[in-house]
């Protein structure tokens, strides 16, 4: 993943290109997937479609008709292993995605690992007209057990939320602010949750609680509205194969159950204004000179 720096350059250098359409993306992001599950599976590991990919299967057997993003979540233990693996197996396969960490790169932001596709770059908006720039990609999301119960549970959520919230403060930036009082607002962020923070709290949220006999887990990094997710264990304690577009995914048995947690009402439709992308991004094939490589 390249930091900031220079990468609007590199973007100049793509404007007027063809992106790759919502087709192609979805076509790219089932690339990724398949080597994903072809790992898991040569290396005895289990993971869940999630979000929205989830929600796809589950109304459709493929992506939501408007989605430009995929998302699976593991079990922390399968998680730390396909992070340790993952790279290794694809050099040795032929792949062309490679695994990107907390674990692989110290400039990393993300308390989540994710999967790209060499062969592309996505152009990401981030803070104040700053761009992200890295290939396609799948989020990872390693799933938690919660040690505790009752108010003890619920002050651990409460911590997990806050250090999320401090971490997305830490990668604020200002100097591409649109206006005065946010660049003044962005520099005072800044020193209150300096970048060298970003690392503390990303240690933090990775450290794994201690095990515990309760029938709870929580999606621990990645929290949807502001809020974490409190699931039951027992979603998680099988998993199955099931047919996603063309090809053959893994989806946990208690999957309805997640949905329910994750939607307010995920059987409901969105209206057709609705039914859009949440992401502001541009991908691009890398040119055939290489650059951005």
């Amino acid at each position: 993943m390249r930091e900031n720096k220079g990468n609007e350059a590199l973007r100049r250098k793509y404007a007027g290109k063809p992106q790759l359409t919502l087709e192609q993306l979805q076509a790219v992001l089932q690339h990724i997937l398949q080597d994903i599950h072809d790992c898991c599976v040569a290396e005895g590991l289990h993971y869940t479609l999630f979000y929205g990919t989830l929600l796809g299967y589950q109304r459709h057997g493929d992506f939501l008709p408007w989605d430009d993003d995929a998302d699976v979540g593991m079990l922390r233990g399968d998680y730390m292993r396909l992070v340790e693996r993952y790279n290794a197996w694809a050099e040795k396969e032929g792949r062309d995605t490679r695994l990107v960490s907390m674990y692989h790169d110290k400039t990393y932001p993300h308390p989540y690992a994710k999967v790209f596709d060499t062969k592309t770059l996505k152009f990401e908006q981030m803070y104040y007209g700053s761009w992200g720039v890295h290939g396609v990609d799948v989020d990872l999301f390693p799933v938690d057990e919660l040690p505790v119960e009752g108010p003890a549970r619920e002050a651990l959520v409460k911590q997990q939320t806050r250090l999320f919230r401090r971490l997305q403060l830490s990668l604020r930036g200002y100097e591409n602010a649109p206006s005065r009082w946010k660049y003044h607002a962005g520099r005072l962020v800044s020193l209150v949750y300096p970048t060298w923070l970003r690392r503390y709290y990303l240690q933090k949220l990775n450290a794994q609680p201690p095990a515990g006999d309760t029938p709870f887990c929580t999606m621990a990094l990645a929290p949807r509205h502001g809020v974490l997710k409190v699931y039951e264990k027992s979603a998680f304690g099988e998993f199955m194969l099931v047919p996603f577009g063309n090809a053959e995914r893994m989806v946990a048995k208690g999957y309805i159950s997640l949905l329910e947690k994750m939607y307010k009402n995920y059987l409901k439709v969105p209206k057709k204004e609705k039914q859009i992308s949440h992401h502001d991004s541009e991908a691009y094939y890398i040119d055939e000179d290489g650059a951005g490589t």
